[in-house]
């Protein structure tokens, strides 16, 4: 394999993991692994270009079979007048089996817009071997933070090739998942880029978290699962649920604050309204007019302090 850079500034990684077992797929192995890849180089084309008279770099080069190392030595900056007698590549892959799996990384450092070309060179009996895909995104970790009333879901890609969406996922017992939302893509970019969610209906305790990154072609890949625990100070029932024409609010214990209730459908739409008095612990709901489905109820002080969320069904 020859990475050709286009630039003689540009400084290039290489790494790889693998082999992994046939029937793996992006689901299975993104994130991508941690540990120590198989082989790894760094160099620049000016280095490279002093060591073997190319700007090429790559891995399984016969010409430098005899300097190839698994872990090719750092060569130094394409500035150096003086640079290390590395060569900048690593062996090749030397024993494959059908259906095997590798990971790729080449990361790129350059001062000009300018890219590279990856080549690969097959065995003439087996021209057709190899079936390459680019991953989508080089996406970074999930992370969710607990809220009064909420979650917010917070993640960046390093990276991204045609992307398209990323669908964000819940779980309340870690196994079986969700969508509850979307997240459009920012496509095709080499930049660092921020992505938020909020999970304004997080279910009582515990709440688990992935999301599945899909790109314009359908390939989708799923992130790391993350949790986040949420609790309400007072507990909240409707009665009876599923309920008719007529259901009340029950709390836990008496209410000493004058609270607002709002009723909003299962797409945040607010659909009822209603204020309780001081010193109450049932508040009638107005839900003779919504149609049938799943509602939330939401509540809140004069100032906006938030003291519960519970969910309904109106036959």
């Amino acid at each position: 394999m020859t990475i050709t850079p286009t630039a003689w500034s540009d400084r290039l990684r290489l790494g790889d993991w693998g082999p992994y077992p046939a029937g793996n797929t992006m689901s299975t192995l993104c994130p991508l692994p941690t540990g120590a890849p198989t082989r790894c180089s760094f160099t620049s084309a000016y280095t490279t270009d002093a060591a073997t008279g190319s700007y090429a770099t790559g891995m399984g080069n016969a010409a430098y079979v005899a300097a190839n190392m698994q872990y090719e030595s750092p060569l130094t900056s394409f500035s150096d007048p003086n640079p290390s007698p590395g060569d900048g590549w690593t062996p090749g892959f030397s024993s494959v089996n059908v259906g095997e799996i590798f990971i790729m990384f080449v990361n790129d450092y350059h001062h000009t817009t300018s890219g590279y070309d990856v080549t690969w060179q097959m065995d003439p009996l087996a021209p057709n071997m190899l079936d390459c895909m680019i991953l989508p995104v080089e996406l970074l970790e999930l992370v969710a933070h607990p809220r009064t009333s909420t979650v917010d879901l917070t993640w960046s890609t390093a990276s991204e090739n045609n992307s398209s969406h990323f669908v964000v996922e819940r779980s309340g017992d870690g196994e079986r998942f969700e969508q509850i939302g979307t997240v459009t893509a920012a496509g095709n970019t080499q930049q660092l880029t921020r992505y938020a969610f909020t999970d304004e209906f997080p279910l009582m305790g515990v709440n688990y978290y992935r999301l599945t990154q899909v790109d314009f072609d359908g390939a989708a890949a799923l992130s790391n699962t993350v949790s986040a625990e949420f609790k309400q100070r007072t507990e909240v029932i409707v009665v009876p649920n599923p309920a008719r024409d007529n259901a009340e609010l029950v709390f836990s214990e008496t209410q000493e604050d004058v609270l607002l209730i709002r009723i909003t459908d299962s797409g945040g739409r607010a659909v009822g309204e209603t204020r309780s008095v001081e010193g109450v612990q049932r508040v009638t709901l107005p839900i003779e007019k919504l149609e049938r489905g799943t509602y939330f109820v939401r509540i809140t002080t004069t100032d906006g302090s938030p003291r519960g969320v519970t969910p309904f069904v109106k036959q």
